[in-house]
């Protein structure tokens, strides 16, 4: 049976639905390609918009930050309106958002302007990555069209990324500026809106696909309840909390170089941040549904997983910024020869994302997630030595391409360590919460590398007198994914799957690490025949 089959047309829009369901694919796809290309497009684009917006050192990380830590911070409360709503009205609704405070971006003025338009183009991200995730759920049924729709969304983000270092060097080194990133990004994801409009279904096209009325592909798991579910609610206090501490958190990191430590203001606004920290916890063990449930804190590897993730990308955002700022402040290449230079890295990345499942099944997930994080380590390491402009074939392409070879079999590890130890109707949140890991752990080390560079440069500091303080950014880098190397060595447990087992999980993660935004997820997976093993060997 063709996984986009549909009911027959009842009106004039369902006929045009009927036509362009083949559309559906490319148009979820496209969200996550969007979502990498405005990341990498801006980070090529940095010391350009520094120097037209006024920029300087210490809050210029805000272009990047501020997308990441909204997007991360309102990740699980629009999945979970879009579980309540409908997941086709947030995701054209997050497109429309996203165009909006795109255009925004591209006209900023003002220093203020443009990390306020950021922060909200992030808020607009998070509606789409998840509701699209939960869309491919509705129309392809458990199996292997699923699994080959998840893959090719999942490998998107690397296509977007490439596509962004290409595009955004292209437009910064041309007549049309940095500005026309953003201009089109925001022309794409309008002409998603539209499409989207007419090629999702107002509601799932199968009984099957209801989030909300499990009944199991397998029937000796199925039961019917004629009990109502609960009704479902939406933690907007717990989101309001977490993500105001954390952006508080970076304002902190990022001010306390210029007014010191010692500063009233920066003391009071930490006191206020680990405030706002401390009343989310509260609120998230007190209310019926949360955001965050605690007691998924106990859950074998969940914490030393989700510290990993939070590292791991904290690490990647630190590397890639400083290196731009090494390419382009330091050696005066522009836009376009750094985002040429950046391309191996971004092939490598494509190319081990397709090879992980293999290279996981050949070592157990330990061993494959202490390798990759060594081979991280290493990778930064060796970049720590480049001082020189005719050092990049020698320092720069032999750290991308070890470094990369290792971390990019890391996002799968570490989601398969986590998730394979939880209980199936844990798996989405676990999901999920990795995902939040990952946005918010990209902002926050962004703001901590930016916080040590600025210790050691000053602001008159030009050319070559500035990688003193770019290199302690990289060294603090290292440092992050030297700790989740540690983590990962001494906490992780080793997960012991039978053959079947593993091939399940796999295609699980697929989907949870994408989808476990969404509250339903569960429903879509296929009941856990068994409990698998956790032990400390590697």
């Amino acid at each position: 049976m063709d996984p986009l089959a549909a009911p027959p047309p009842t009106s004039r829009l369902d006929k045009v639905r009927t036509k362009l369901r083949p559309l559906l694919l490319p148009t979820f796809c496209l969200a996550q390609m969007l979502d990498a290309l405005n990341l990498s497009g801006a980070n090529v684009a940095l010391p350009e918009i520094a120097r037209d917006l006024g920029f300087d050192t210490s809050n210029l990380q805000w272009v990047i930050s501020a997308y990441a830590l909204t997007f991360g911070g309102f990740l699980l409360l629009t999945g979970r309106l879009g579980d309540i709503y409908g997941h086709r009205n947030f995701f054209v609704a997050g497109l429309v958002w996203f165009t909006v405070f795109a255009v925004l971006a591209g006209l900023a003025q003002s220093v203020t302007w443009m990390i306020v338009a950021r922060g909200l183009q992030g808020v607009g991200a998070a509606s789409t990555i998840p509701n699209a995730i939960a869309l491919i759920l509705q129309v392809y049924p458990i199996g292997r069209s699923r699994n080959n729709a998840m893959a090719v969304f999942a490998s998107t983000g690397a296509v977007g990324f490439c596509l962004g270092l290409i595009l955004g060097g292209s437009l910064t080194s041309s007549s049309l500026g940095w500005r026309w990133i953003f201009h089109i990004s925001a022309i794409v994801s309008a002409s998603m809106a539209i499409i989207s409009i007419l090629v999702i279904p107002s509601r799932s096209s199968t009984p099957a696909t209801n989030i909300h009325s499990r009944i199991s592909v397998d029937e000796k798991f199925s039961t019917k309840s004629t009990t109502p579910p609960p009704r479902q609610t939406v933690d907007y206090l717990g989101a309001a909390l977490s993500t105001a501490s954390m952006l508080l958190l970076v304002f902190v990191l990022t001010d306390a170089h210029s007014r010191g430590w010692g500063s009233p203001m920066v003391i009071s606004l930490l006191i206020v941040s680990l405030f706002l920290l401390a009343l989310f916890v509260v609120v998230e063990l007190k209310i019926k549904q949360p955001l965050m449930p605690m007691s998924i804190w106990k859950l074998p590897n969940f914490a030393p997983a989700f510290v990993i993730a939070a590292c791991l990308v904290g690490f990647f955002q630190g590397y890639l910024y400083f290196i731009t700022l090494i390419f382009q402040e330091v050696f005066n290449y522009g836009a376009l020869e750094s985002a040429l230079r950046y391309l191996p890295l971004g092939i490598v990345a494509a190319i081990m994302g397709i090879m992980s499942e293999k290279i996981i099944h050949k070592l157990n997930i330990k061993v494959a997630l202490i390798l990759g994080l060594a081979l991280g380590t290493i990778g930064n390491v060796i970049l720590g030595f480049y001082n020189h402009e005719n050092q990049y074939w020698s320092i720069v392409f032999p750290s991308f391409i070890v470094g990369v070879t290792g971390l990019s079999s890391v996002y799968a590890s570490v989601s398969i360590a986590a998730i394979s130890a939880a209980p199936a109707d844990q798996a989405g949140i676990v999901g999920g919460l990795l995902n939040t890991a990952f946005q918010i752990g990209g902002g926050l080390g962004l703001a901590i590398t930016t916080a040590v560079s600025t210790t050691f440069n000053s602001p008159t500091d030009k050319g070559e007198d500035l990688l003193q303080g770019y290199h302690a950014g990289l060294w603090t880098a290292t440092a992050m994914v030297g700790l989740a190397l540690v983590i990962a060595i001494f906490f992780i447990k080793n997960v012991d799957m039978s053959s079947k087992q593993e091939t399940e999980v796999m295609q699980e993660v697929l989907v949870v690490t994408a989808a476990g935004t969404v509250q339903g997820f569960d429903d879509h997976l296929e009941p856990a025949k068994s409990h698998v093993t956790l032990h400390e060997e590697i």
